[in-house]
């Protein structure tokens, strides 16, 4: 009879000491294997590599690009953009002290490194 892994681990291998995990080695379950046995079931899953094809990839039709679309060049006139201006209480919460740091540097904003993070943040807000 064949090996089969448990089914919450499919990609455990068997070994002398059991069902363990390939990547950290960790033993999933505890069990006994003869070498014939791991032997076996290393052979099956070979043989299910080997036999089962590779999928075959559809190729994407891509669209042709013609002179035409390229003449026409929109001006700003054209083109109604949305321009959202950030919200700084938002990212300043969740930035690291060190990236507030580097914002109120960029922003021309002196600030110690001693500061704490809330008096960064209120010094970056003042300005």
């Amino acid at each position: 009879m064949a090996l089969k892994a448990p089914n919450w681990a499919k990609n455990a291998v068997p070994t002398r000491k059991g069902w363990t995990d390939p990547v950290t080695g960790e033993v999933l379950v505890s069990k006994r294997f003869t070498e014939r046995q791991i032997t076996e079931f290393n052979l099956l899953k070979a043989e299910k590599v080997v036999s089962t094809p590779a999928p075959k990839k559809e190729k994407k039709e891509t669209p042709e690009v013609t002179a035409e679309l390229l003449t026409e060049v929109p001006t700003n006139e054209d083109v109604n953009m949305l321009r959202e201006v950030p919200n700084l209480d938002e990212d300043l919460a969740h930035m690291s002290k060190k990236q507030l740091l580097e914002k109120a540097a960029e922003l021309g904003v002196h600030v110690s490194s001693n500061d704490t993070k809330a008096e960064i943040v209120e010094a970056i807000e003042a300005k």
